[in-house]
């Protein structure tokens, strides 16, 4: 239903519009019934009736591996359900393992043959952007435990490295495990709470994009080498990241950061032709990494994009 309604103004600051009659009685509105009114992220708003809503859930039949059983629950997680229950042999260990990969998802009831997952978190209390913004704090600091690790004994890796150098290995890890919550929540919160689907799906890849990153950084932990234009290399690579990202909370490509990225990545490329075997794999990690940057920047242009659009 599409149709256009001219607005009107009573008092000094009070705007109206009336309701088509259809509508309203579909929705079974009238006088007093008690509407929600949410501002979208490109300046439209939504109107809905509020209603008291029960509880979605869904049941899941366990399947032959465990993995997919666990995708299932995923996917469930991931379109909003707000109670999961899962049916077959060993669902309580099934329902505990995707616990620990979702957030907010509790084990509220569990049987021999039957588990029962509830979100304790409706997700009305999350914004996408401040989840984005927790995920790239979280992998900046991945990155700083890399350039850390560089600057003790060993790397701070085993078996050279003392248990609290060891440590920064079990800390870059718990990270990008965190990291990898954030992403499926982030995923939930989009697809609960988002109204326009060409920035929905901006979002999401934006989401998808720091989760790969975070993944390089993890892998770029486990490639170092003792090496002044590694180090150098990784601090330049989260100077950038962090303009980069901030640009794109912004809705803005400022050309001196795309700059910068560019002659980063001319940088890395002139040290891996000059570099000896055992530097190359943590340069060329910095240069994936420094790819996925720029598909941030792309995906920058594409919600200005949309939000200009009239």
């Amino acid at each position: 239903m599409k149709e256009y309604r001219r607005i009107q103004k009573t008092g000094e600051s009070t705007f109206i519009v009336s309701l088509p009659k259809k509508w309203a009685s579909l929705n079974n509105v009238d006088r007093g019934t008690e509407v929600m009114i949410q501002e979208n992220e490109d300046g439209s708003l939504t109107l809905a009736v509020k209603y008291q809503k029960g509880e979605s859930s869904c049941t899941i039949h366990q399947s032959s591996s465990i993995d997919r059983t666990i995708q299932k629950i995923i996917a469930a997680y991931l379109a909003g359900y707000e109670k999961i229950v899962l049916k077959g042999k060993d669902a309580a260990v099934i329902c505990e393992d995707a616990r620990s990969k979702l957030s907010g998802l509790e084990i509220i009831d569990e049987k021999a043959d039957e588990g029962i997952l509830s979100v304790l978190s409706k997700g009305d209390e999350f914004s996408i952007d401040d989840l984005l913004t927790r995920m790239h704090s979280i992998s900046l600091t991945m990155f700083s435990l890399v350039t850390r690790s560089l600057q003790v004994p060993g790397g701070g890796k085993p078996p050279s490295a003392t248990p609290t150098e060891f440590g920064l290995e079990k800390e870059v890890s718990r990270r990008e495990t965190e990291i990898d919550r954030l992403f499926a929540l982030a995923l939930r919160t989009i697809n609960t709470q988002s109204t326009k689907l060409s920035l929905a799906v901006c979002k999401a890849r934006v989401a998808k994009t720091l989760e790969r990153i975070s993944d390089h950084a993890e892998l770029l932990y486990q490639e170092l080498s003792d090496n002044k234009q590694i180090l150098n290399a990784i601090t330049q690579l989260r100077d950038v990241y962090s303009e980069v990202f901030e640009n794109l909370m912004q809705i803005e490509n400022k050309e001196a950061s795309i700059l910068k990225l560019a002659s980063y990545q001319k940088e890395i490329k002139n040290i891996i032709k000059k570099s000896g075997l055992s530097l190359r794999p943590a340069l060329e990690r910095c240069l994936r990494i420094s790819d996925y940057l720029l598909d941030l920047v792309d995906i920058t242009e594409d919600i200005a994009a949309i939000q200009n659009k009239k």
